[in-house]
Protein backbone atom coordinates (compact mmCIF):
# COMPACT_ATOMS: atom_id res chain seq x y z
CA UNK A 1 0.00 0.00 0.00
CA UNK A 2 1.62 3.23 -1.09
CA UNK A 3 2.13 5.84 1.59
CA UNK A 4 0.45 9.22 1.04
CA UNK A 5 1.48 11.51 3.82
CA UNK A 6 -1.32 14.08 3.73
CA UNK A 7 -4.95 15.39 2.35
CA UNK A 8 -5.90 18.86 2.20
CA UNK A 9 -9.75 18.95 1.76
CA UNK A 10 -12.08 22.08 1.25
CA UNK A 11 -14.97 22.64 -0.84
CA UNK A 12 -14.76 19.56 -3.11
CA UNK A 13 -17.62 17.86 -4.32
CA UNK A 14 -17.17 14.02 -3.64
CA UNK A 15 -18.06 13.57 -7.75
CA UNK A 16 -14.87 15.43 -8.65
CA UNK A 17 -12.59 14.10 -6.17
CA UNK A 18 -13.86 9.88 -6.87
CA UNK A 19 -12.14 10.02 -10.59
CA UNK A 20 -9.14 10.98 -9.29
CA UNK A 21 -8.73 8.55 -6.86
CA UNK A 22 -6.17 6.30 -8.65
CA UNK A 23 -3.76 9.60 -8.66
CA UNK A 24 -3.38 9.33 -4.73
CA UNK A 25 -1.36 6.27 -5.28
CA UNK A 26 1.55 8.45 -6.64
CA UNK A 27 1.43 12.25 -5.17
CA UNK A 28 0.23 14.09 -2.06
CA UNK A 29 -3.30 15.81 -2.74
CA UNK A 30 -3.60 19.65 -1.99
CA UNK A 31 -6.61 21.21 -3.46
CA UNK A 32 -7.50 24.61 -3.92
CA UNK A 33 -10.69 25.57 -2.72
CA UNK A 34 -13.82 26.02 -4.05
CA UNK A 35 -16.24 29.13 -4.10
CA UNK A 36 -18.18 28.44 -0.20
CA UNK A 37 -21.25 27.87 -2.42
CA UNK A 38 -20.39 24.62 -3.63
CA UNK A 39 -21.10 21.45 -1.72
CA UNK A 40 -18.31 19.54 0.01
CA UNK A 41 -17.25 16.17 -0.05
CA UNK A 42 -19.25 14.62 1.95
CA UNK A 43 -19.03 10.68 4.01
CA UNK A 44 -19.43 8.48 1.29
CA UNK A 45 -16.60 10.45 -0.96
CA UNK A 46 -14.28 10.66 2.11
CA UNK A 47 -14.87 6.96 3.19
CA UNK A 48 -13.64 5.77 -1.28
CA UNK A 49 -10.47 7.85 -0.73
CA UNK A 50 -10.13 7.03 3.35
CA UNK A 51 -9.73 3.09 2.14
CA UNK A 52 -7.21 3.87 -0.41
CA UNK A 53 -5.10 6.00 2.16
CA UNK A 54 -4.66 3.86 5.15
CA UNK A 55 -1.11 5.27 5.81
CA UNK A 56 -2.29 8.68 6.28
CA UNK A 57 -0.59 10.65 8.55
CA UNK A 58 -1.91 14.35 8.02
CA UNK A 59 -5.65 15.54 7.52
CA UNK A 60 -6.84 18.64 7.29
CA UNK A 61 -10.98 19.36 6.90
CA UNK A 62 -11.34 23.39 5.91
CA UNK A 63 -15.31 23.91 5.01
CA UNK A 64 -16.28 20.62 4.51
CA UNK A 65 -20.09 20.98 5.43
CA UNK A 66 -21.37 17.53 4.20
CA UNK A 67 -18.91 15.37 6.49
CA UNK A 68 -20.60 14.47 9.77
CA UNK A 69 -19.70 12.35 13.14
CA UNK A 70 -20.20 8.68 10.44
CA UNK A 71 -17.36 10.08 8.40
CA UNK A 72 -14.76 11.40 11.50
CA UNK A 73 -15.41 7.57 12.52
CA UNK A 74 -14.30 6.21 9.71
CA UNK A 75 -11.55 7.96 9.94
CA UNK A 76 -10.50 6.85 12.95
CA UNK A 77 -11.48 3.38 11.65
CA UNK A 78 -9.43 3.52 8.65
CA UNK A 79 -5.84 5.86 9.33
CA UNK A 80 -4.73 4.38 12.44
CA UNK A 81 -1.15 6.14 11.27
CA UNK A 82 -2.91 9.55 11.95
CA UNK A 83 -0.18 12.58 13.53
CA UNK A 84 -2.22 15.12 12.17
CA UNK A 85 -5.72 16.50 12.30
CA UNK A 86 -6.78 20.27 11.35
CA UNK A 87 -10.85 20.63 11.16
CA UNK A 88 -12.12 24.38 10.60
CA UNK A 89 -15.63 25.59 9.94
CA UNK A 90 -16.77 21.70 9.42
CA UNK A 91 -20.74 21.03 10.56
CA UNK A 92 -19.83 17.82 12.84
CA UNK A 93 -19.68 18.21 16.84
CA UNK A 94 -16.98 17.37 18.78
CA UNK A 95 -18.08 14.02 18.95
CA UNK A 96 -16.23 13.67 15.57
CA UNK A 97 -13.53 14.63 17.05
CA UNK A 98 -13.93 12.16 19.64
CA UNK A 99 -14.13 9.47 17.24
CA UNK A 100 -10.77 9.70 16.07
CA UNK A 101 -9.42 10.71 19.21
CA UNK A 102 -9.82 7.60 20.58
CA UNK A 103 -8.50 5.46 17.60
CA UNK A 104 -5.73 7.25 16.44
CA UNK A 105 -3.28 6.85 19.47
CA UNK A 106 -0.78 7.99 17.73
CA UNK A 107 -2.13 11.35 17.14
CA UNK A 108 0.60 14.01 17.43
CA UNK A 109 -1.36 17.34 16.68
CA UNK A 110 -4.93 18.19 16.77
CA UNK A 111 -6.42 21.76 15.35
CA UNK A 112 -9.87 22.27 15.85
CA UNK A 113 -11.41 25.87 15.07
CA UNK A 114 -14.63 26.93 14.65
CA UNK A 115 -17.00 23.82 14.93
CA UNK A 116 -20.22 24.52 13.77
CA UNK A 117 -22.04 21.66 15.27
CA UNK A 118 -23.12 21.30 19.05
CA UNK A 119 -23.94 17.93 20.27
CA UNK A 120 -26.79 18.27 23.18
CA UNK A 121 -27.89 15.04 24.76
CA UNK A 122 -28.74 12.62 21.92
CA UNK A 123 -29.28 15.34 19.22
CA UNK A 124 -26.78 17.73 17.03
CA UNK A 125 -28.13 20.84 16.98
CA UNK A 126 -26.91 23.69 14.85
CA UNK A 127 -27.41 21.92 11.21
CA UNK A 128 -28.43 24.58 9.26
CA UNK A 129 -24.58 25.95 7.65
CA UNK A 130 -25.66 29.39 8.64
CA UNK A 131 -26.06 29.04 12.16
CA UNK A 132 -22.78 29.22 14.56
CA UNK A 133 -23.57 27.37 17.55
CA UNK A 134 -21.16 27.39 20.24
CA UNK A 135 -19.20 23.79 21.11
CA UNK A 136 -20.75 22.43 24.59
CA UNK A 137 -18.57 23.04 27.26
CA UNK A 138 -18.81 18.99 28.57
CA UNK A 139 -17.83 17.54 25.17
CA UNK A 140 -14.51 19.47 24.40
CA UNK A 141 -13.78 19.03 27.92
CA UNK A 142 -14.43 15.22 27.69
CA UNK A 143 -12.41 14.97 24.53
CA UNK A 144 -9.58 16.60 26.54
CA UNK A 145 -9.91 14.46 29.49
CA UNK A 146 -10.14 11.01 27.35
CA UNK A 147 -6.86 12.37 25.17
CA UNK A 148 -5.05 12.48 28.70
CA UNK A 149 -6.32 9.35 29.89
CA UNK A 150 -4.83 7.49 26.21
CA UNK A 151 -1.31 9.54 27.33
CA UNK A 152 -1.62 10.78 23.89
CA UNK A 153 1.84 11.92 22.19
CA UNK A 154 0.27 15.14 21.28
CA UNK A 155 2.96 17.94 21.40
CA UNK A 156 0.86 20.44 19.82
CA UNK A 157 -2.82 22.18 20.51
CA UNK A 158 -5.03 25.03 19.33
CA UNK A 159 -7.63 25.80 21.42
CA UNK A 160 -9.41 28.58 19.48
CA UNK A 161 -13.50 29.98 20.18
CA UNK A 162 -14.53 27.11 22.12
CA UNK A 163 -15.29 26.21 25.61
CA UNK A 164 -12.59 25.30 27.61
CA UNK A 165 -12.90 24.75 31.10
CA UNK A 166 -9.98 24.24 33.53
CA UNK A 167 -11.18 19.79 33.17
CA UNK A 168 -9.82 19.85 29.86
CA UNK A 169 -6.76 21.44 30.95
CA UNK A 170 -6.46 18.75 33.35
CA UNK A 171 -6.50 16.79 31.06
CA UNK A 172 -4.19 17.92 28.44
CA UNK A 173 -1.69 17.91 31.80
CA UNK A 174 -1.29 14.43 31.09
CA UNK A 175 0.07 14.63 27.93
CA UNK A 176 3.80 14.78 28.74
CA UNK A 177 5.09 15.36 25.56
CA UNK A 178 2.88 18.79 25.00
CA UNK A 179 5.28 21.17 23.22
CA UNK A 180 3.13 23.93 22.22
CA UNK A 181 -0.44 25.38 23.48
CA UNK A 182 -2.39 28.21 22.19
CA UNK A 183 -5.86 29.25 24.36
CA UNK A 184 -7.56 31.63 22.05
CA UNK A 185 -11.07 33.36 23.03
CA UNK A 186 -11.46 31.21 25.79
CA UNK A 187 -12.80 32.21 28.98
CA UNK A 188 -13.63 29.53 31.19
CA UNK A 189 -9.75 28.42 31.77
CA UNK A 190 -8.12 29.64 35.36
CA UNK A 191 -4.45 29.52 36.44
CA UNK A 192 -5.62 26.00 38.49
CA UNK A 193 -5.61 24.58 34.83
CA UNK A 194 -2.84 26.21 33.38
CA UNK A 195 -0.48 25.58 36.61
CA UNK A 196 -1.05 21.63 36.29
CA UNK A 197 0.00 22.18 32.56
CA UNK A 198 3.12 23.85 33.76
CA UNK A 199 3.38 21.04 36.55
CA UNK A 200 3.31 18.14 34.44
CA UNK A 201 4.08 19.09 30.69
CA UNK A 202 7.40 19.80 31.62
CA UNK A 203 8.64 19.66 28.24
CA UNK A 204 6.36 22.75 27.12
CA UNK A 205 8.50 25.45 24.57
CA UNK A 206 5.64 27.73 23.26
CA UNK A 207 2.47 29.16 25.34
CA UNK A 208 -0.03 31.43 23.77
CA UNK A 209 -2.87 32.78 25.80
CA UNK A 210 -5.12 35.33 23.61
CA UNK A 211 -8.37 37.49 24.06
CA UNK A 212 -8.05 36.82 27.88
CA UNK A 213 -11.40 39.49 29.17
CA UNK A 214 -11.98 37.78 32.55
CA UNK A 215 -7.90 38.24 34.04
CA UNK A 216 -8.65 34.72 35.80
CA UNK A 217 -4.88 34.62 34.39
CA UNK A 218 -2.69 36.98 35.75
CA UNK A 219 1.29 38.05 35.47
CA UNK A 220 2.31 35.91 38.71
CA UNK A 221 0.61 32.78 37.08
CA UNK A 222 2.93 33.51 34.03
CA UNK A 223 5.42 33.54 36.00
CA UNK A 224 4.92 30.64 37.81
CA UNK A 225 5.11 28.35 34.47
CA UNK A 226 8.15 30.21 33.60
CA UNK A 227 9.75 28.87 36.03
CA UNK A 228 8.43 25.26 35.94
CA UNK A 229 8.60 24.73 32.66
CA UNK A 230 12.32 25.42 32.19
CA UNK A 231 12.30 24.57 28.07
CA UNK A 232 10.01 27.22 27.98
CA UNK A 233 11.19 29.59 24.86
CA UNK A 234 8.18 31.75 23.82
CA UNK A 235 4.69 32.82 25.95
CA UNK A 236 2.94 35.22 24.06
CA UNK A 237 -0.42 37.16 26.02
CA UNK A 238 -2.79 39.37 24.77
CA UNK A 239 -4.40 41.58 25.87
CA UNK A 240 -1.80 42.98 28.32
CA UNK A 241 -3.09 43.82 31.95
Amino acid sequence: MPIIPYLFFFFFHDSFIVPFLPLLSHRPLTPQPFPPSKTSVNDEGLILILLRCVNLTWLKLRGCREITEAGMAAVGKNCKALKKLSCASCLFSIKGINAVVSRCQGLEELFVKRLRGAHNGEEVVGSGTTSVTSVCLKEIDDTLEKIGNLHAALVDVHLENIQVSDVGLVGLSKCLSLDTLHIVTIAECSNVGLNLVAENCRMLRKLHVDGWRTNRIGDDDLISVAKQCINLQEMRRHPLS
